[in-house]
């Protein structure tokens, strides 16, 4: 179970940013359309919580078995990359994606960035805001 958390992390956030708002603006449930792009959200939030992770590996208990953890911070932050390339292309694919596209270019560099230095600021005003423009971007485009 304890490998569980990144997983309910990023689906809970693709869920709760994507399917719920979208359903709840009367979409039908069942669009492969929102399902890929629920999917795409969620694999952009497992690229940005990795990062915390590696960030947490001296206050997080090592029965928690992170991805940072089980790999080393290197190899997870690689991983985290992936999930954003797959992410972006997910997005691509699917089309008019504008906004997480956006927040991805924003949070990329950090990420990138995050693999030497960790200060907290990079985390709690950087990439958590990230998720924020995409919000932004929505609203005004």
């Amino acid at each position: 179970m304890s490998r569980m958390k990144l997983p309910i992390i990023a689906i809970s956030w693709g869920l709760a940013t994507v399917w719920i708002p979208s359903v709840l603006s009367g979409a039908s449930g069942w669009d492969t359309s929102l399902a890929l792009r629920t999917i795409a959200q969620s694999l952009f939030i497992a690229g940005l919580t990795i990062p915390f992770d590696v960030r947490d590996l001296n206050i997080d208990p090592e029965s928690m078995q992170t991805v940072p953890q089980s790999m080393g911070h290197t190899r997870a932050m690689n991983i985290s990359l992936l999930l954003f390339v797959m992410s972006a292309g997910f997005f691509i694919w699917i089309g008019n994606s504008e906004a997480p596209l956006i927040a991805m270019a924003c949070a990329l560099p950090w990420v990138v960035y995050g693999r030497t230095r960790r200060g907290e600021w990079l985390y709690s005003i950087i990439l958590d805001g990230s998720l924020i423009v995409q919000g932004f971007v929505i609203f005004f485009l």
